[in-house]
């Protein structure tokens, strides 16, 4: 039964839905219609063209459907008397008088009892960037395995002054989204990301149509910084330090924390960031690790998902992380570099 007293206002700086792929591991929440393609199987290909692949038992590799989850979701919302659609760029929280007020600009303030807020209004310093650019491309033969979802694919791309590889989610074997990425120090200039692209898409066989082209920057940051929760704001996404900074997916995380969400709207005590220290650690002496010497990254990446099973390998990626998981992949990582860099950043964690 719905609450009298409550009413929802969210706040957007447009509220389109463009064609984003967000992929994740598993959400039973998620019902099947709003999952656009599941992939059985998860794939690298190294420098020299070998490819290594993993079949999944327990997990899969989901991509949602975020056109359909998006309009689905705006429309239930406009429909709805008690939530507000409001337009607008936040410029400044503040917690005043037992109140958040949230400031648009231009004079137009926004008063609440609780936030959910999602915007880094002072940005973390960020080490690292995977920035991408990626488009449907379409072929006159079958190119892909229709249930591999290839992760990495180095063949052929650098390994110095940055890590580039290339990523592939086949929707039927002639018909798939691929994306340059590039993990790199100093973000690129956006027209040098869509030249390799394109130079890229020159190097394939068989490319009859190409659309619906993407692109995105995504922070990879050497240590976790979050923003400091109260008793009425629960900072969520990249402001709640939800991204998985080694791999930088950040959908399943968000789905992990969703039960803390509704639990918030309740309370009056300050939510705690929920987070397992081990998994943090290991992402900064991954992170160190890759940003100290790029030429290492392709090792790093194939030794991990060959000493794993395909389910291990995407739970280290999306991060439901155990001990018992984290062990083959931690023991095939390069003993010297990263005992060096541990103890760099041991005494921090605790």
């Amino acid at each position: 039964m719905e609450h009298p007293f409550f009413s929802l206002i969210i706040v957007d700086d447009h509220f389109h839905a463009q064609d984003k792929h967000l992929c994740f591991m598993r959400n039973e929440k998620i019902p099947v219609e709003f999952i656009k393609k599941t992939w059985s199987k998860i794939s690298m290909k190294d420098q020299k063209g070998n490819l290594f692949l993993r079949k999944l038992t327990n997990e899969s590799y989901k991509l949602l459907d975020w056109p359909k989850i998006h309009s689905e979701t705006l429309a239930l919302c406009r429909n709805h008397p008690s939530v507000e659609l409001v337009t607008g760029q936040v410029q400044s929280i503040i917690e005043k008088d037992n109140k958040v007020n949230i400031n648009l600009g231009q004079d137009k303030i926004i008063s609440c009892d609780k936030l959910f807020n999602s915007v880094q209004l002072v940005k973390n310093k960020v080490n690292l960037v995977q920035q991408f650019q990626g488009a449907i491309v379409e072929f006159d033969h079958d190119a892909y395995d229709a249930d591999d979802a290839r992760l990495m694919d180095f063949d052929g791309l650098s390994t110095h002054g940055s890590l580039e590889f290339k990523y592939e989610l086949a929707f039927t074997p002639r018909k798939a989204l691929i994306e340059y990425t590039v993990i790199t120090s100093n973000v690129l200039p956006r027209e040098e990301i869509q030249a390799r692209f394109s130079q890229m898409l020159q190097g394939l066989r068989g490319v009859q149509r190409i659309t619906n082209e993407e692109s995105g920057i995504i922070p990879m940051p050497a240590t976790k910084h979050v923003n400091i929760n109260t008793a009425r704001i629960l900072n969520i996404g990249l402001a709640g330090g939800f991204q998985r900074r080694s791999s930088g997916y950040l959908l399943q995380s968000v789905h992990d924390q969703l039960e803390s969400w509704v639990d918030f709207i309740s309370s009056t005590g300050t939510p705690r960031p929920r987070g397992k220290k081990l998994t943090e650690l290991l992402d900064t002496i991954f992170l160190s690790v890759l940003r100290n010497n790029f030429s290492l990254g392709q090792r790093l990446f194939i030794s991990m998902f060959n000493a794993s099973s395909g389910d291990q390998f995407l739970r280290f990626m999306f991060n439901p992380m155990t001990i018992k998981n984290m062990y083959p992949v931690v023991m095939s990582l390069p003993k010297r570099p990263f005992l060096k860099h541990a103890a760099i950043h041991l005494k921090s964690f605790f």
